[in-house]
């Protein structure tokens, strides 16, 4: 249903859920079956643990959209890595065409990382919530020989299912520089991008 040009439809794509939740369910099944072999830590135990890793990174870069920028935030405890995900996709298009399209996804995703005094290398999948704009049927082009082609603005809201990774060179135990790379299947906008990141953190125990 279209309002003042608008698509007011909202997309509701619940098969896509399964792949994300059931890959979260086994990362964090395995995740628990490891630890209720072991006493159970203490916090501060978690914390200073050699086991542990935890970092956030920000970054920009490009994306099937045109730009991107985001981040993550992330806790590794034994095997098990969990992140929050953000990222932000858009267009600019100064000459037209309109709408720019946009698509975003805030996600809880589970995996694993791995590295060493050199770097690290992340990975992790999970459903996440995904929203945007589109471009529909053309509706006119602007007068004048730079007017704009403008078409119908279709808003959307679906669950996604979302593939990040990792990869970090550490020069310092808590600082790091690298690649961000992401994917993101939906119904209604797939999308993928990769952006040069900072990261701050814990990545390796200082001797």
């Amino acid at each position: 249903m279209y309002k003042n040009g608008i698509n007011t439809k909202q997309s509701r794509s619940p098969v896509l859920w399964i792949p994300g939740i059931l890959l979260f369910a086994l990362f964090f099944g395995q995740a628990a079956a490891s630890a209720s072999e072991q006493s159970k830590p203490s916090l501060k135990d978690i914390l200073s643990s050699n086991k542990t890793r935890f970092w956030f990174n920000s970054g920009f870069g490009p994306s099937t959209v045109k730009f991107a920028n985001g981040g993550t935030v992330n806790f590794q405890y034994s095997q098990l890595l969990v992140s929050v995900i953000y990222d932000y996709n858009w267009e600019y298009n100064m000459l037209g065409p309109e709408p720019e399209k946009r698509a975003y996804e805030i996600g809880l995703a589970a995996g694993t990382s791995f590295g060493n005094r050199f770097g690290t290398v992340a990975f992790a999948v999970g459903p996440s919530f995904t929203a945007g704009v589109n471009r529909g049927d053309f509706l006119y082009k602007q007068e004048g020989w730079l007017g704009a082609e403008v078409y119908e603005r279709e808003d959307f809201r679906t669950v996604g299912f979302t593939v990040h990774s990792h990869v970090i060179f550490t020069p310092l135990p808590f600082l790091g520089i690298g690649v961000h790379g992401y994917g993101n299947l939906n119904a209604k906008r797939s999308y993928a991008g990769a952006m040069g990141s900072l990261y701050f953190g814990k990545f390796r125990q200082v001797s």
